[in-house]
């Protein structure tokens, strides 16, 4: 018997003018590893979710054609009886699995317009180090994170800040966490409504303004080639690739200060993940530039977590061995 067996399926997205899937056949003897390559959005998390019995049975929608697991159809089978043949592991597995805390006694300066990579292994503290620095963690007695200002006189002391109180102190902070869904977004809104959570605590109209994050919104749909069958349509409706790319337009849009990110370019094709590069490198001279015209020693808090080989090519040592050669 095999293991998978997909007829002529065809899915389209509640909403969707276009199927994610269409005209699906494969066949998985027992025993066979199979890998799904493409890029964002082309319909990898879709069908592993077809497969799993989430579609149609919890995400609605266009559905034909046949699946079939182990002989059973998805389509006359509950999810609990799928679930004990099909595992799932999500994009973003790291927060399925609870850790406890391992950061200790870290102790580091980064400078204004620096880009500063964190490598270790996963799960190390990488997580609850940023997490402290954005306010979103607690530390113990004796911790302090400074930022120092252009033209400032004495360094803030973010410790003991909330994320709303580092705003209100003008620290322009953007953070892209790991929990893309869980911290960064929420999934039942779209792409428009997502990103006036960045906004909404500016306006001072009991009318909502809608145009600017809509402009926003296209904005990053058009630049990161987000995959969406509209503005409304739900984020977690998404492939975690465009997921990821909603999440880090909108942040880098914020034009900050300090910015920060945990795996700026999971789950991104190669084309995103080069694009995702850049904007962060323009953002890097942007701030180094305006650090030179204020002629100040500003340590600016700024942790970002990524692929070491690409953030020495935006390294000053990266880019002279770059003209070196």
């Amino acid at each position: 018997m095999n293991a998978v067996e997909i007829q002529d399926l065809t899915y389209t997205y509640p909403g969707a003018a276009q199927p994610t899937l269409k005209h699906i056949s494969l066949t998985i003897p027992q025993g066979d590893f199979l890998a799904v390559v493409g890029n964002n959005g082309c319909g990898k998390s879709t069908l592993c979710k077809v497969l799993n019995g989430l579609i149609p049975h919890f995400i609605t929608g266009s559905y034909h054609g046949s699946t079939k697991i182990h002989g059973l159809d998805t389509l006359q089978t509950d999810v609990g009886a799928l679930a004990r043949k099909v595992g799932y592991v999500y994009q973003d597995f790291e927060n399925q699995i609870v850790r406890p805390t391992v950061l200790d006694d870290a102790s580091f300066p980064v400078y204004g317009g620096e880009i500063l990579g964190i490598a270790g292994i996963s799960g190390n503290g990488q997580k609850e180090l940023l997490e402290a620095i954005a306010g979103l963690q607690p530390t113990e007695s004796g911790a302090s994170i400074e930022y120092y200002a252009p033209e400032a006189s004495a360094p803030v002391q973010l410790i003991g800040k909330s994320p709303k109180a580092i705003r209100e102190a003008g620290i322009h902070l953007s953070f892209v966490p790991e929990d893309r869904l869980g911290m960064g977004l929420v999934g039942s809104m779209g792409m428009t409504d997502n990103m006036m959570l960045k906004s909404y605590g500016k306006g001072h109209s009991p009318i909502v303004d809608r145009k600017a994050p809509h402009d926003l919104a296209e904005t990053i749909k058009k630049e990161l080639g987000v995959v969406t069958p509209d503005l409304n349509t739900p984020v977690s409706r998404l492939s975690g690739g465009n997921v990821q790319k909603v999440l880090v337009g909108r942040e880098l849009a914020a034009d900050p200060i300090v910015l920060m990110t945990a795996y700026a370019v999971r789950g991104l094709d190669i084309n995103s993940t080069f694009t995702v590069y850049r904007l962060l490198g323009e953002q890097k001279k942007k701030l180094y530039a305006e650090y030179r015209k204020a002629k100040a020693d500003m340590q600016e808090v700024t942790t970002i977590k990524a692929n070491i080989d690409y953030l020495l090519g935006y390294s000053e040592p990266g880019r002279k061995k770059e003209q070196e050669r």
